[in-house]
């Protein structure tokens, strides 16, 4: 789940939390890229999610092999 933090006194000052049970997470840089690093073999489903696109996500399955 997404939790939004936001200020009382400034509207437009707010921010995102996230609570995960693993360590494999990333935030995109500028320019859209990102990486996992250390991640187990297998297949994962990946998903994005963009603030101005309100709750609606992408996802995708990755397979990892190899590290």
């Amino acid at each position: 789940s997404v939790f939004v933090v936001k200020c009382d006194v400034h509207p437009w000052m707010k921010s995102y939390a996230q609570v995960f049970d693993h360590p494999y997470f990333a935030v995109t840089g500028p320019d859209g890229s990102f990486s996992i690093k250390d991640v187990p073999d297998g297949t994962y489903k990946a998903v994005a999610w963009q603030e101005k696109f309100n709750k609606r996500t992408l996802s995708q399955n990755v397979t990892v092999k190899g590290g």
